[in-house]
């Protein structure tokens, strides 16, 4: 064993024994962000099924569930892998439908499980256990203000609309975040992370994938929010888990 002691009887704080820097007496030792699990939600798409949807004389699902610049990407994306669009289009459907999973997790989560699909009003928040509403039903969502797009990397995001990230930080108590890093302006601590000492906010993250006649996608909601440490006295070894 190594023998931590110091002049006076102190023992080494683990940080200085590891050569890192120790905060100051009356100083707080900044962690950074922490993330939380929100709600989870994975769906999984025929592709032969979804193609016929949309292939139906006179249907307007396309037009009703997709922005133009999702189908855009799909069809950019069908070219380029010698695919048919449909599976490209059923996994962002896919994603979309993971979204609201994911969100409706979070609400029973938060409320105790005890909640319905009216979607009607009355929004929970973090502190009220008490039944809460489903925002929407699979036949009202809004699914073109849920846009599952790629970044110019190839790399799935989900990016709401402005009406639809208030609606989503409000239900679930938290400040408005998106699919791609949070929010601009939020605030930043002394080393500069975004939302550390802040309240929290919310990041979205989808992955997609398809082979053969299945599509399938996961959404993460997290939960992000950044606290300081408890403030230590220069020489005194920090209490356990603190660091």
């Amino acid at each position: 064993m190594h023998d931590t002691a110091q002049a006076g009887g102190q023992d080494t704080p683990p940080s200085a024994q590891h050569g890192l820097p120790y905060p100051a007496q009356g100083t707080q030792e900044l962690q950074g962000p922490r993330y939380i699990v929100a709600g989870l939600g994975h769906d999984v798409v025929s592709v032969q099924e979804f193609s016929a949807q949309c292939a139906a004389p006179e249907s307007e699902f396309l037009a009703c569930a997709f922005s133009v610049r999702e189908i855009r990407q799909s069809q950019q994306r069908s070219a380029a892998k010698g695919d048919k669009i449909a599976a490209h289009l059923a996994a962002r459907w896919a994603g979309k439908e993971a979204f609201l999973k994911a969100w409706c997790e979070a609400l029973s989560r938060r409320s105790g499980g005890t909640g319905s699909s009216a979607g009607e009003a009355g929004i929970p928040t973090p502190s009220t256990r008490a039944p809460y509403t489903y925002p929407y039903t699979v036949d009202n969502f809004p699914w073109r203000e849920v846009e599952v797009v790629s970044d110019n990397r190839g790399v799935p995001h989900i990016t709401l609309s402005a009406e639809m990230e208030q609606y989503l930080s409000r239900s679930l108590g938290v400040r408005a975040g998106n699919g791609e890093g949070g929010i601009e302006g939020r605030e930043e601590n002394s080393r500069g992370e975004a939302g550390c000492g802040a309240s929290p906010y919310i990041d979205i993250h989808v992955s997609l994938s398809h082979d053969g006649p299945v599509a399938s996608a996961v959404v993460m909601i997290l939960e992000i929010t950044g606290t300081a440490g408890t403030a230590h006295t220069a020489g005194a070894a920090p209490a356990a888990g603190s660091c």
